[in-house]
């Protein structure tokens, strides 16, 4: 409890590809996807988003909980839609290898939840929750 270690170490220490979900607990979709299986996928891997790649696995963009929320808001026919239509591009990503510290000061800084991990081919790697990174004691005085 009073070692130095403790979570000065984790912060210090912490690589974000450790907390992130990874390979098939990762939630991944394709761009032609219909935003029914977005929302299965979504639900299914229970982090409140889903990556949509392209059809060479790289980042295309992210579809979230506050995506659906506000696009039920404009209409209710979203039968037809495709992942590619209802996602946000460009999402906020971090490369593997950052210290999940900085990840965690990335996500505040940009009021996000959700954090995509990257490799250098900007393929997705895993996704990071915000409550993980609290979980795992990097939430500082905030987490107190």
């Amino acid at each position: 409890m009073f070692h130095p270690g403790g979570n000065l170490g984790k912060r210090l220490l912490l690589k974000i590809e450790e907390l992130a979900f990874t390979g098939n607990q990762m939630p991944t979709i394709s761009l032609n996807a219909s935003l029914n299986e977005a929302i299965l996928e979504m639900t299914t891997k229970r982090l409140g988003a889903t990556c949509v790649v392209d059809a060479n696995g790289i980042l295309a963009g992210i579809i979230t909980d506050g995506d659906l929320r506000r696009l039920l808001q404009k209409t209710t026919n979203v039968s037809d839609l495709s992942a590619e239509q209802v996602m946000s591009k460009n999402p906020k990503t971090i490369r593997k290898g950052t210290l999940a510290s900085i990840a965690l000061h990335e996500m505040e800084q940009h009021s996000i939840t959700q954090l995509i991990v990257v490799d250098n081919e900007r393929k997705p790697y895993g996704v990071v929750h915000l409550h993980d990174l609290v979980r795992a004691g990097l939430g500082g005085e905030s987490a107190a």
